[in-house]
């Protein structure tokens, strides 16, 4: 992943400088033909790969695509998932945790709840949303805390979203342009994953308390619907596309821009009630 990640961001200086001047999508093409063999073709949407790769011993999944149509606002999703989940490790507590300056882009699931930590920073920064307060209160100890003040001021500051639900971690942040660089995907790679490998350790089966266990065993559904785009259960951030309804999550809808089930193609997506 070291050498990937310089190689990640030259890609998108390169491809905003062909679409910024609005050359032709064979220019595009041969920026794309640069990078044959660091990102897989499959990985691709609409010119934006996704990087799958390990990290320590999660799944790790790193996509970014432009959010306005200048290409000066990009949005970064580091997806870290636990295949020990359900044995060794209980899964996370539904959660959802977002800065002020990201309210206006984060569809909260309705069976959600806003708590306070009684943590200074976090309180005033954050928006957090659990379905039951006591594991969110395990997990989020003084070492969470501190590498998630981290990744809130990691450039560009202010702002940040976590979201936990079963075996899936999502970070996520709104970059303009000229801050996406190696040096960054880097950081937040790291501080992701010691985030949630702090979260973990608090969640080993051996080591939690029976109310802990009770309350996330319940908690995770046998039969829980995948998202096409993902391959995880979708429990928060759940849409469904308007033609087909197939689930997705809205992060991965607007990554692939339309419905993942063959042939629908919709671009339009609903809140399911």
């Amino acid at each position: 992943m070291e050498d990937l990640l310089p190689r990640l961001a030259g890609y998108y200086a390169q491809c905003r400088k062909v679409l910024v001047s609005g050359r032709t999508n064979r220019e595009l093409a041969q920026v794309r033909a640069e990078f044959q063999g660091v990102f897989r073709r499959d990985e691709y949407t609409d010119n934006f790969p996704k990087v799958a790769f390990r990290s320590g011993g999660l799944d790790a999944v790193l996509a970014v695509w432009p959010k306005k149509s200048d290409f000066s606002t990009f949005q970064i999703n580091l997806v870290l998932s636990n295949p020990a989940t359900g044995s060794s490790v209980l899964p996370y507590p539904p959660l959802e945790m977002f800065s002020h300056a990201l309210a206006d882009s984060v569809l909260t699931s309705r069976d959600l709840h806003k708590i306070g930590l009684g943590d200074s920073f976090v309180d005033h920064h954050f928006t957090l949303l659990v379905r039951d307060e006591y594991p969110v209160r395990k997990l989020m100890g003084k070492e969470t805390r501190e590498t998630l003040t981290r990744l809130y001021y990691l450039p560009p500051q202010y702002n940040l979203y976590l979201g936990l639900e079963y075996e899936r971690a999502l970070v996520k942040k709104l970059v303009r342009a000229e801050e996406l660089t190696a040096s960054l995907l880097k950081e937040m790679s790291e501080l992701t994953r010691a985030l949630v490998e702090g979260l973990i350790k608090r969640l080993l089966v051996e080591e939690a308390d029976q109310e802990l266990v009770k309350i996330l065993t319940v908690s995770l559904p046998e039969e829980q619907a995948r998202c096409q785009v993902c391959g995880e259960r979708i429990g928060l951030d759940k849409i469904e596309c308007r033609r087909c309804e197939t689930p997705h999550h809205r992060d991965c809808w607007e990554y692939n821009g339309r419905c993942s089930m063959y042939a629908c193609g919709e671009t339009r997506y609903r809140v399911p009630l």
